[in-house]
């Protein structure tokens, strides 16, 4: 089983430490008032009003505060998080493209891939 974290696109390329506009962002950064992300953010108009919820969540992680908006009785709760839901999808999306092509599709993601396979077939010939 090999599990990734939040953070394993972000560390997806080794060789490019340092930051970049095109490196996908971390939970904690997918609701920055980027210009990039705010143009996906005017696309789903359900969702701003609990847009400063999220950004201004103190030291909550971005997880219990979408966990505690999800638990709230509110008639436009559900509606709400789908279109955020909507939003983060696009961000991801859009970020994955330009990020392969800086990194020239050189990720840690395939060599742990090969690591795997490599693994599997010791075991199976072994």
């Amino acid at each position: 089983m090999v599990i990734l974290g939040a953070g394993a696109s972000y560390d997806s390329a080794p060789d490019f430490r340092t930051g970049g506009h095109d490196r996908p962002p971390l939970a904690d950064e997918l609701f920055q008032p980027r210009t990039a992300f705010t143009s996906v953010l005017e696309r789903y108009p359900a969702c701003h009003p609990i847009v400063p919820y999220i950004r201004n969540r103190g030291k909550m992680s971005l997880e219990e505060k979408l966990e505690q908006l999800s638990a709230e009785v509110h008639p436009e709760r559900p509606r709400q998080l789908l279109a955020l839901r909507c939003y983060i999808r696009d961000i991801i999306a859009a970020g994955t493209g330009p990020w392969l092509r800086e990194i020239h599709g050189i990720t840690s993601h395939k060599t742990l891939i090969d690591q795997i396979l490599g693994a599997t077939q010791e075991k199976l010939f072994s």
